[in-house]
């Protein structure tokens, strides 16, 4: 008998889960389109705002399936990501110190994301550089001149 209330339950679960992103999906297309590091994490805000909201709601008006301490566990994980993404947005960290601290929280799906956008430096950024530094020379020279 137990066997058969849990299975009744887990199927229960699964033909809710869908339903109830259902509402996600719909936001996640208004948000940001990432492009840079600077988007994804404005994007990855936007998401961390929905989880937050989420996981709330969940506590409130849950059908049950998960505990309001874990709820609000779940909250508290994404409120802490909200605030480490809204401090890089506002200069406050490195991309490093992002990474790091996502990391810390135990963000890590979300840390992994967003080190795709920390790109490793090419090779051709010393001769950009170069070309960039006669570049900044020709225009001092036309300031002098003018």
């Amino acid at each position: 008998m137990y066997r058969l209330e849990d299975e009744v339950r887990q199927r229960k679960q699964k033909e809710n889960e869908p339903s109830k992103k259902m509402w996600m999906a719909y936001a996640e297309q208004s948000w940001t389109k990432a492009t840079d590091l600077r988007t994804a994490v404005e994007r990855l805000t936007q998401q961390f705002s929905a989880m937050v909201w989420d996981a709330d709601h969940e506590a409130v008006y849950g059908n049950g399936y998960f505990s309001e301490e874990q709820c609000k566990t779940l909250s508290e994980k994404y409120t802490l990501g909200l605030t480490i993404c809204e401090n890089f947005l506002s200069y406050k960290y490195c991309a490093e110190c992002l990474i790091t601290r996502l990391n810390g929280a135990g963000l890590d799906e979300f840390a992994k994301e967003l080190n795709k956008w920390c790109g490793e430096p090419s090779t051709s950024s010393s001769s950009d550089e170069n070309a960039s530094d006669d570049g900044d020379e020709e225009s001092d020279n036309r300031r002098i001149g003018e």
